[in-house]
């Protein structure tokens, strides 16, 4: 009994302390924000620290009076925190058919409790005609967002970026005392990345491996393409065949006919193989 004890007033003081010293030897970290932040490790030369104005993010980024609404009632403030650029980081620029990339945007947003999060870091994203490492905090919350997407020129209109492909977004927790190695892979001299593009893509293949390792409860790194293409469609699978059997559970609550009940129990079973044959897809890639 005291030994329980003892355990849970170590865990409830992780909200007043950041280092904690249990037996001597074992240092369990807080993370905060800006630890996330730093470890991406970025030169001081490329440190911006400017505020952006919120009417520039509903000047570019929202076409609706329904966004414009969003960004005005949801949105505290927004930062600029770095600028990544080929000179300050010794990468180059990546140019193709489809765009470039001559800097990358390090951009922090705190959001108003209730605030229609994910809209908004789309918005965002769409905004900036760069791509962006975005830091997105809800006002009171102890999660922080971490969202990437690329981008590509428009064919529609000259010179206009819009995303390529899906946003990537994972959740941090503040407590990660157990995985304080998932975040050192984001360091900039780690990523061996010969221009900027290649360099979005590491980490946005390290944010899928953070993903899975909510899944699974282990870190595992990514050492391939090939490893992380497969990593982020498992995870992707995972997520949409869980949201597929929340709608199944809800439904049968729902249904009042036998026949229909046991045909959607026939689906939530095979679903709940699936899922489970990823899970161990993902503990084992």
């Amino acid at each position: 009994m005291v030994l329980m004890t003892s355990k849970w007033l170590l865990i409830l003081s992780f909200s007043i302390t950041k280092y904690i010293t249990y037996n001597s030897h074992l240092t369990i970290h807080v993370f905060t924000e800006e630890d996330i932040i730093s470890a991406f490790a970025l030169p001081e030369s490329t440190l911006v620290g400017q505020r952006i104005a919120k009417n520039l993010l509903v000047e570019h980024g929202a076409n609706t009076a329904k966004d414009r609404k969003l960004i005005k009632s949801g949105v505290e403030s927004i930062h600029c925190v770095a600028m990544l650029k080929p000179m300050a980081t010794g990468i180059s620029a990546w140019h193709d058919e489809i765009g470039e990339y001559l800097e990358i945007a390090f951009v922090r947003m705190l959001l108003r409790k209730g605030a229609k999060a994910q809209r908004i870091t789309n918005l965002l994203h769409r905004a900036i005609p760069y791509p962006v490492v975005l830091f997105t905090k809800i006002s009171g919350s102890n999660e922080l967002n971490l969202s990437f997407s690329h981008k590509r020129l428009s064919q529609v209109g000259e010179n206009q970026y819009i995303l390529d492909g899906e946003l990537l977004a994972v959740t941090v927790t503040a407590l990660q005392s157990s995985f304080i190695k998932q975040y050192s892979v984001f360091a900039l001299h780690k990523q061996n990345a010969s221009d900027l593009r290649i360099l979005y893509q590491r980490w946005m293949d390290h944010a899928s491996a953070l993903q899975a390792s909510h899944i699974t409860g282990s870190y595992q790194s990514v050492e391939s393409m090939p490893q992380a293409s497969v990593l982020r469609e498992n995870v992707a699978q995972y997520h949409s065949k869980r949201s597929e059997l929340e709608q199944l559970r809800s439904q049968i609550k729902k249904e009042s006919q036998i026949s229909k009940k046991v045909d959607i129990n026939i689906r939530i079973q095979s679903l709940k193989k699936q899922i489970d044959a990823l899970e161990l897809d993902l503990r084992q890639s």
